[in-house]
């Protein structure tokens, strides 16, 4: 008896210490999923493509099993602070990109955004990011195609840009 009265001592003196340390704080989420990657983008060039929003932390596209080196046509980018992936998810939801239609969004659905989180308070912002995108694509022999969801601006930076595009995974020159 006096063990267990000892026992349950040390568990409330462990749930208190417990309970004074520091929690860590959730802030908005800064993690995206980007779903419908052509197999042949690999992560150096969906980090310049995304870079294009903010820093990125990391990015992890999911292998597949079945083919070495290439990867399930899914994956994840970080960004180092959720402004710059709450821009992706707006500009880059919908955008072709190597002749896929890319998905893009919170990597948690459970995770709710605080109300307002993510939308448009910089429609200039969003035009430049998504300029940038689309030049970082061209110079990756990629050419971008806007998708419903983006903006105009964004289908003038790609007009004003004259690179590859990819058909089939092959690179090749319009003219």
């Amino acid at each position: 008896q006096a063990q267990a009265i000892m026992a349950a001592q040390k568990a409330a003196q462990a749930a208190a210490i417990a309970a004074q340390a520091p929690k860590p704080s959730l802030g908005p989420p800064s993690r995206i999923y980007v779903g419908s990657v052509y197999f042949e983008i690999g992560e150096k060039e969906i980090e310049q493509v995304f870079a294009s929003f903010g820093p990125v932390k990391n990015v992890s596209m999911i292998p597949s099993p079945e083919t070495a080196g290439k990867h399930k046509g899914y994956g994840f980018v970080e960004f180092e602070k959720p402004e710059s992936a709450a821009q992706a998810i707006q500009v880059m939801n919908g955008f072709e990109l190597g002749g896929r239609a890319l998905k893009v969004g919170w990597a948690n659905s459970a995770l709710n955004t605080p109300a307002g989180f993510g939308q448009a308070d910089v429609p200039s912002a969003n035009a430049a990011a998504s300029a940038a995108a689309v030049a970082a694509a061209a110079q990756l022999g990629f050419t971008g195609t806007p998708g419903t969801a983006l903006s105009p601006a964004l289908a003038a930076a790609q007009q004003a840009l004259q690179g590859g595009s990819i058909q089939g995974g092959l690179a090749s020159e319009e003219r």
